[in-house]
């Protein structure tokens, strides 16, 4: 497992990327070609809060020459609030200016950047969550309400965060569970874990 020895998000333009200082791995330009069909590498990597660091769960990602799925588990989250989790995925990151990629690469058309919605839900009393999603090869990615409009081409060469963002208190009839800044306003949407998997 690497160790991540820091976890920064930023965001620019309203584009949702995790910078780490650990360098991604150069998988190189379609890796996914470059595998068998039958090949399956999965990956499992701290669940780390943005402001301090702290660890707090753990993400796997498993992919194929189909795609990617994704769990993700999680604590201390606030009870009520709903919390969204995304994709942000850099699909050639040997292209990201070190020492990882962030947000600048998102306009590098090189990187092939984008961001998607993977799933959203109101948090019990206890503040666990844990949330499944895939992507398929080719799918678009539409940044849910984001600027990103990218492809997930790459599988093997990917590198790929997963982010958790907060929408606030659930309020009845607040469409809080949808899109980037879903419920805000009048709730405040925040950027609250991360966790990044490099390409494999």
């Amino acid at each position: 497992m690497t160790v991540l020895k820091a976890l920064v998000l930023q965001l620019v333009t309203g584009v949702l990327v995790v910078g780490c200082n650990d360098s991604p791995t150069d998988a190189g330009p379609s890796r996914t070609s470059e595998l068998g069909p039958a090949t399956v590498v999965s990956t499992t990597q701290p669940v780390m809060v943005i402001v301090g660091g702290a660890v707090v769960g753990e993400s796997t990602i498993t992919r194929n020459a189909n795609g990617a799925s994704a769990n993700f588990h999680t604590t201390g989250l606030t009870p009520g609030n709903v919390y969204s989790l995304w994709w942000a995925v850099f699909d050639n990151p040997e292209f990201c200016s070190p020492p990882g990629c962030d947000a600048a690469d998102i306009a590098n058309p090189l990187v092939n950047g984008g961001a998607e919605q993977a799933a959203a839900h109101v948090v019990g009393g206890s503040g666990k969550a844990s949330y499944g999603s895939r992507l398929n090869l080719g799918d678009v990615l539409t940044g849910g309400g984001m600027p990103s409009f990218n492809t997930f081409d790459d599988v093997f060469g990917s590198e790929i965060h997963l982010v958790v963002r907060g929408h606030g208190p659930k309020v009845p009839g607040n469409d809080q569970l949808f899109g980037f800044d879903g419920g805000c306003p009048p709730a405040t949407c925040v950027n609250v874990q991360a966790s990044v998997h490099p390409a494999p």
